[in-house]
């Protein structure tokens, strides 16, 4: 009896290649969503270090502009504490001159071969946002922020740091604190010496 040639696939082996390609799709599936997620995780991670490195030298970009200036009896920069948060945590804010740049070409206004100080102040800050303690940089009507969980921020003079820093110098200390994606603690402690411009340079 000759035997009969089959063409094609049973229901059972169409079902069990249905059922194999299910799994295969859905380990690698799963295999790329994870690695997503870590490299998301990752990334997420470096932003708070990375913002708080941003925020010094933005810090610093401007006391290397500014200098010991009086300005209406007032001395500059002028730095005092100041608490925020419940339980409060003390904190150092600062108040600088800036120099006028007013038409915008990158240099110090001049007037008599002197720098022209700017009206609008510049301050560094700490509050709390949205039960957040954030690091603001104002001037005039302007805010913006430039950290979020700041642990503590201090700026020390000479006469503050008790002649530690030297004359002329401003010292930034930043430290942010926050639980990263993953659990564990995310901190970054920050120091630096500012000299800062007392004329033209």
């Amino acid at each position: 009896m000759s035997s009969r040639r089959q063409y094609g696939m049973t229901l059972v082996e169409v079902m069990v290649s249905l059922v194999i390609t299910v799994i295969v799709v859905g380990v690698a599936s799963y295999v790329m969503m994870n690695a997503q997620q870590a490299d998301k995780t990752v990334r997420n991670d470096a932003v708070l270090p990375r913002r708080a490195s941003e925020a010094l030298e933005t810090i610093a970009t401007d006391l290397r502009r500014t200098g010991a200036v009086t300005i209406s009896g007032t001395q500059y920069p002028e730095t005092f504490d100041v608490s925020v948060g419940t339980p409060p945590v003390a904190h150092r804010t600062i108040r600088l001159c800036v120099p006028q740049d007013a038409d915008m070409d990158g240099a110090p206004d001049l007037l008599d071969a002197n720098l022209v100080w700017s009206t609008d102040l510049v301050e560094y800050a700490v509050d709390v946002v949205d039960g957040r303690t954030r690091l603001l940089r104002r001037q005039g009507t302007r805010e913006r922020v430039l950290v979020d969980h700041v642990d503590h921020v201090a700026f020390d003079t000479p006469n503050s740091s008790g002649w530690v820093v030297p004359v002329g110098c401003i010292r930034i200390q930043l430290s942010v604190n926050a639980l990263g994606t993953t659990g564990g603690p995310q901190t970054r402690e920050l120091t630096t010496l500012v000299r800062m411009r007392n004329g033209i340079e």
